[in-house]
């Protein structure tokens, strides 16, 4: 091979290694609000950029391997121009000449002026990173493939996100696209409240038993009518004896079906409880899922000391909400 091919390999492989560490800095640092408000907007370079962020392990693998192609490449044929001129001195100036122009304009310089372009440059540089990671599939694919065989051995998955945001930079993001005014303060508001409402506990959102409205399943029928027909909420804890002795619900459409108190006993649902520790939003989860519409909140000793309805959880995260029964 020439001198002049040397050269040439060389210097291609160079620069497609400032391309890879570039690129690798500028789509991990990219905006990705910015990106999709470009990509709502009709720009397909925003799209191809959020396509590849999609799965980031492949585009992660892409660039180290194409990275390290463009290292060994350059390292290579640089060396082995020096060495045919310099004898066996070559290999020894080849290090000491690659080693710092390597680490400054392959490394320091690229990253840095990536990062603070970031977006843009993901921009910039999508179509030809697209290129480049096509023509690597091949060896993409095997290294990816034995990489997952050595990774069964450790107590990782292989298929884990490999970009994780903290809470801090979660909450650090809202309110810096807040106030770029990318974010709407009613969004703003719906956000804080759904972070917050991890931390709370389903005392937040109950209601003590004392004030909460109830029929007595052992007073006459009439007189339950008559509540219900002043009252008009949708759904009523039934209670004999003490208050905190529930022994059913009844909803409105139930007890209107319902002709005497025997009729009424017969259409209670069960009581559906919960601890008063329970994590707010565990008990939303379960309420959606079991299609309850009321909790009961009970001590460990199994004290009935309050309840809940699945309006009153959701008013914690999007506030008040009118039901047209109550």
């Amino acid at each position: 091979m020439s001198d002049r091919h040397l050269i040439i390999i060389s210097v291609v492989a160079f620069v497609l290694g400032i391309f890879y560490s570039g690129s690798e800095t500028a789509f991990i640092a990219a905006d990705r609000l910015r990106l999709r408000h470009l990509a709502d907007a009709g720009d397909r370079r925003a799209r191809r950029v959020l396509a590849l962020l999609e799965n980031p392990r492949y585009l992660l693998s892409s660039v180290l391997v194409g990275t390290n192609l463009a290292i060994i490449g350059c390292t290579t044929t640089f060396t082995a121009l020096m060495a045919r001129h310099y004898g066996t001195s070559g290999a020894t100036l080849a290090t000491l000449i690659l080693v710092p122009v390597t680490l400054i304009f392959n490394e320091v310089i690229p990253k840095g002026l990536f990062l603070y372009y970031s977006t843009r440059a993901a921009l910039g540089s999508v179509d030809i990173l697209r290129v480049l990671t096509g023509l690597l599939y091949p060896l993409v694919r095997t290294f990816t493939f034995l990489s997952d065989v050595f990774t069964r051995f450790l107590p990782i998955s292989p298929s884990s996100r490999l970009l994780n945001v903290s809470m801090e930079e979660l909450l650090f993001h809202i309110g810096d696209s807040r106030g770029a005014g990318l974010i709407a303060p009613e969004t703003t508001e719906l956000i804080d409240r759904a972070i917050e409402l991890k931390d709370l506990s389903i005392r937040d959102a109950m209601t003590p038993l004392e004030v909460v409205l109830m029929l007595d399943g052992d007073v006459p029928f009439d007189d339950q009518r008559g509540v219900i027909a002043h009252e008009r909420f949708s759904r009523y804890p039934v209670y004999r004896g003490q208050r905190n002795n529930v022994v059913g619900v009844i909803s409105v459409h139930e007890f209107v079906t319902a002709h005497d108190r025997e009729a009424l006993r017969r259409n209670l649902q069960p009581p559906y409880a919960v601890p008063e520790n329970a994590r707010l939003s565990d008990v939303l989860l379960q309420m959606r899922e079991g299609g309850r519409h009321m909790a009961l909140i009970r001590r460990p000793d199994g004290t009935c000391v309050g309840m809940t309805t699945l309006d009153d959880i959701l008013k914690r995260l999007v506030g008040v909400i009118v039901d047209e029964f109550d």
